[in-house]
């Protein structure tokens, strides 16, 4: 009895202590509108995705850069786990310039 409530308190504090493996990392990379309002809807899009990942993956944080708002810096992508790029797609994508 003693050795099982030693193991069952143990745990709580491990669990507790804030001992969890950190969230997967999803950058987001949303285009600019490419044709007439209504079109592509990128930004909804990577709103969506990011919606329903978390939802349905708690461990998941999707970090959404909208409007072709990319960051300067590239370290920030650095501890992605995936980056999804949601553009048109074709010579003018900007992952192909």
């Amino acid at each position: 009895m003693n050795r099982s409530l030693t193991l069952l308190l143990t745990f709580t504090v491990l669990a507790s202590s804030g001992l969890t493996a950190p969230k997967t990392k999803i950058s987001l990379m949303a285009g600019t509108q490419g044709h007439g309002l209504g079109s592509h809807e990128w930004n909804t899009a990577a709103a969506l995705i990011e919606e329903y990942l978390e939802k349905a993956y708690p461990d998941v944080d999707c970090v959404p850069y909208y409007h072709r708002q990319w960051p300067s810096n590239l370290n920030e992508l650095a501890d992605s786990t995936a980056i999804v790029v949601i553009d048109s797609g074709g010579g003018g994508h900007p992952v192909a310039r």
